[in-house]
């Protein structure tokens, strides 16, 4: 499974991103509006984490881009904005799901999974990764778009699934995003 992150504030996406990948997501960041557009329309993606105040393109105007272009990838705002017309507004720009800052990752999580398994069909999203037991092993791959366009892409890494963000991965710096 893999999931779209366009978050601004790097404790946030970090934190976001650690827990997913702890689960068994696949994950890709983009830290403006404009970036996670290019990416969401770019890539195959089962769910989007959508911050609203973000830099360059608001996260509403990017799911309304993401609906104009007929992208139906089921989107959760996660925003600091809590008041009922922001909630409202949110899902009626189109987005599937509304999570106010602060948050309970296992909440989070579960959100991200109820969404997949709606827009899938399947009856668990993550029945296969349970399957894993300890001391299997399995690949796991993070890209971080940055604000100029520069993809900074952990290499694939064989992890243990137990303890997968204590692995410690190389990072290297491409010039194109398609990359």
């Amino acid at each position: 499974m893999r999931v779209l992150l366009v978050e601004d504030d790097p404790t946030i996406a970090i934190f976001v991103r650690k827990g997913l990948e702890q689960a068994g997501f696949a994950m890709d960041h983009a830290d403006n509006g404009e970036t996670g557009l290019h990416l969401a329309l770019g890539e195959p993606y089962d769910v989007a984490i959508i911050d609203l105040m973000l830099p360059k393109l608001d996260g509403l105007g990017l799911i309304a881009e993401l609906r104009r272009h007929r992208k139906d990838l089921p989107v959760i705002i996660l925003s600091a904005k809590r008041s009922v017309a922001d909630r409202v507004k949110g899902l009626q720009t189109g987005s599937d799901d509304y999570l106010v800052k602060p948050f309970a990752f296992a909440e989070l999580l579960a959100r991200v999974q109820a969404l997949i398994r709606r827009s899938s069909g399947a009856p668990h999203p993550t029945r296969a990764l349970r399957a894993l037991r300890p001391g299997r092993r399995l690949i796991h791959t993070v890209r971080t778009i940055t604000d100029t366009g520069n993809v900074q892409a952990r290499m694939p890494a064989l992890a243990p699934c137990s303890g997968m963000s204590k692995e410690i991965r190389k990072t290297r710096t491409l010039k194109n995003p398609k990359d």
